[in-house]
């Protein structure tokens, strides 16, 4: 049995059910998804976003200067 592939689309929407519905558990049983795969995706996604962020700060400080 080959392993599922999502999409980073695919796993926005997911994180996006996890968010709405308030409950890991439940959205990883209807996905078949292991809680700490969920987990994992929003610990990728946050840390992107955490370096976009600090990225745009430092051209933002360039710009200022």
């Amino acid at each position: 049995m080959t392993r599922r592939r999502y999409t980073m689309e695919e796993k926005e929407r997911i994180l996006q059910e996890v968010r709405l519905v308030k409950n890991r558990r439940a959205v990883a049983t209807k996905y078949n998804l292991a809680e700490s795969t969920i987990r994992g995706w929003k610990k990728k996604l946050t840390q992107g976003a955490r370096e976009d962020q600090e990225e745009l700060n430092k051209i933002n400080k360039s710009l200022e200067a």
